[in-house]
């Protein structure tokens, strides 16, 4: 293997084959060959390649004198040091695997994780040494970095492909943590995948902005490493958006990889007078990235920085990408999460696991020989979500549990997660197409949306909107400007304004965090009128109590304050019930207000008061009116009041 040279840039060459080795091997050939380059640094601690290579050779040492050959689970206890890395190098030049602890989160979630693994050593440094032995159970041995003689044990090891390198842990949908493995097979083709597709040479500055205990970590860590490049520390603890900026220029950094949040929150504190010169790469990673964050990004990066974007998962690695030039045209409000990555097959599957054609909405499944060996000690898990091949082979097939389509030029668009489809009046709906929508408007920062149940059991959108102006635009004008792209099912019923949307530790939205709506009247654009006449008074409890609001005023739309065709007609029912009055469907979405409704009521009273028979026909009749002409008519009065809003 030798060294490519270009123009005083080179890349070290990472031949396939070594896909088939160990993560050990490939570093020492990568650390022979650039020693005195630097390997890691954080502030003004650095490390080079040859030193990197000699701290984690005694690391390994002292854990083979304490431990013996053998793979077993070691756990880390380190914060965002520079020290985690040769730590890391270390267990794996040992034969052993790693489980790094996020040593800011709850006690009681590091409990559990160290009882799933019944590891019997922790490595860490002096700083959490008080720390790790309060954690660790008796019998746990502890090694402190910073106080370890040097072991004797000779590390000469034959790593095989398949040996584990590490276990990181990640909340399901039951908030349990449950362990994904990896093994150096798929750790190496994931660090050359990078290598090569992002064209890392020894002169490349890449960011560490993930903790270590998450498996996106590892995209930095070896795809830097294992193509000789830097890697640079930032700790993203009260991070200061005008602190990184200095930081990145200062750093000269060229490969950009920040939590989406971050990346957000980075682009709303440029100004026109920061440039990047060094900066050639920006990698997101995020299941929804918004045209607008990107046209957002061109007014301040040049034309010599691309984006990456990459849709990944811990069990599968980077599975397509998207790169985005400067004059790459993007045509949809949602960016598409690009083309399968080399080695691995993408197919859209129904619920039936048939594969789908193209333009076919399904589930994402991934076929390849480099997937995760599965879930820690969870043989049930492991067998539900990945698959053997139909065809035989060494390849498997990964349920990802997102849904997406395929074009017909082989480019994936993500539809949202399984998870998030919910069923609103007889409708599928996609709660991050309604997300898209509203990220769409230039009114709105940032969105989420959550599906609740109604008392009556009924399912309704709730949408969580950040503000991108003040003062923040009424429901009103949202709707009329959702209504442009969605069809009125798809339509929020509530909206509650927030400052900011809670956010995992990996920087995505927390829907779990999203509090249930508490059913004040939303802002519109008419003022409240309380209701004043016996009729309004009676129509607007009626109204309240099925839209399950505080109040209701007597000019407020039944439509902006979320009704839906089915609450629609049990307020018909209830009105012609305590009335004693017809009043049609027709009526009712031709005049959505109280003071309208009221007006008919009083308008109509001399007529014949309905009787117990014709009343119960009429009733029973409603019932029967379907959800599609219920919503036709929603539809229609909803595009009037537009129409009216112009």
């Amino acid at each position: 293997m030798q060294n490519r040279y270009t123009d005083s840039v080179y890349s070290l060459s990472f031949d396939k084959n070594e896909i088939e080795g160990s993560i050990p091997d490939r570093f020492a050939w990568v650390a022979k060959r650039i020693p005195e380059r630097t390997a890691l640094k954080a502030g003004n601690h650095s490390m080079t390649y040859a030193e990197l290579d000699q701290t984690s050779d005694r690391i390994a040492q002292a854990i083979l004198h304490l431990r013996g050959r053998g793979s077993e689970p070691v756990i880390l206890m380190f914060g965002q040091d520079i020290e985690v890395i040769p730590a890391i190098l270390g267990v794996l030049k040992a034969g052993k695997f790693y489980v790094a602890l996020d040593v800011s989160g709850l006690i009681s979630k590091l409990s559990e994780i160290l009882k799933d693994t019944e590891s019997e050593i922790v490595l860490t440094k002096t700083e959490y040494a008080v720390f790790a032995a309060e954690l660790a159970r008796d019998g746990l041995a502890v090694i402190n970095i910073d106080t370890m003689s040097d072991g004797d044990e000779k590390y000469d090891l034959r790593i095989p492909p398949d040996a584990l390198m590490g276990i990181f842990y990640t909340s399901g949908s039951t908030g349990k943590s449950k362990g994904l493995m990896r093994n150096h097979k798929f750790m190496l083709h994931y660090a050359w995948h990078i290598g090569k597709s992002l064209e890392i040479s020894v002169n490349d500055h890449h960011t560490l902005l993930f903790p270590c205990s998450f498996g996106i970590s590892t995209a930095s860590i070896f795809g830097t490493l294992l193509n000789g490049a830097t890697l640079h520390f930032y700790n993203l603890s009260n991070i200061q958006t005008d602190q990184m900026i200095v930081w990145l220029i200062k750093e000269k950094i060229s490969i950009f990889y920040p939590p989406i949040s971050l990346f957000r929150q980075f682009l709303d504190s440029l100004t026109e007078d920061i440039s990047f010169p060094e900066i050639r790469w920006l990698i997101i990673t995020t299941q929804t990235f918004y045209r607008n964050e990107v046209e957002h990004f061109r007014k301040f990066f040049s034309a010599n920085v691309s984006i990456m974007q990459w849709l990944g998962m811990t069990e599968a690695g980077v599975i397509t990408q998207f790169r985005i030039d400067y004059d790459t045209e993007l045509h949809d409000d949602v960016v598409p999460v690009g083309f399968p990555t080399e080695d691995r097959e993408i197919l859209i599957l129904d619920e039936n696991r048939q594969k789908l054609g193209f333009n076919e909405t399904g589930e994402i499944a991934v076929r390849s020989r480099y997937l995760s060996p599965g879930y820690w000690r969870n043989p049930e898990l492991t067998a539900q979500k990945f698959l053997p091949d139909p065809e035989g082979g060494d390849r498997r097939i990964y349920l990802t549990g997102d849904l997406g389509r395929m074009r017909p030029d082989g480019c994936l668009e993500l539809v949202g997660r399984k998870d998030f489809q919910v069923k609103i009046r007889g409708f599928r709906v996609e709660t991050e197409a309604v997300e898209a929508a509203l990220h769409s408007l230039e009114s709105v920062k940032d969105a989420a949306v959550k599906a609740f149940d109604h008392l009556s059991g009924e399912k309704y959108l709730t949408a969580y909107i950040v503000p991108a102006v003040q003062p923040a635009p009424t429901v009103s004008a949202i709707r009329y400007s959702l209504l442009e792209k969605l069809p009125e099912y798809m339509i929020p019923s509530v909206f509650v304004m927030m400052e900011k949307l809670p956010l995992t530790s990996t920087g995505k939205t927390d829907r779990r965090a999203l509090p249930e709506p508490d059913r004040i009247r939303p802002l519109l654009d008419s003022p409240y009128v309380p209701p004043s006449t016996e009729e309004e008074k009676q129509i607007a409890e009626i109204w309240a109590e099925i839209l399950e609001l505080d109040q209701v005023g007597i000019h407020d739309s039944f439509f902006e304050l979320g009704g839906n065709s089915i609450q629609s007609m049990r307020i018909v029912s209830r009105i012609r019930q305590i009335f004693r009055t017809d009043l049609p469907m027709r009526i009712f979405f031709e005049s959505p207000t109280v003071a309208e409704q009221a007006g008919y009521i009083i308008e109509n009273r001399g007529r014949r008061p309905l009787s117990d028979a014709e009343l119960e026909k009429i009733v029973a009749e409603l019932e029967l009116f379907s959800e599609e002409e219920a919503g036709k008519l929603l539809a229609l009065s909803l595009q009037q009041g537009r129409d009216e809003q112009k």
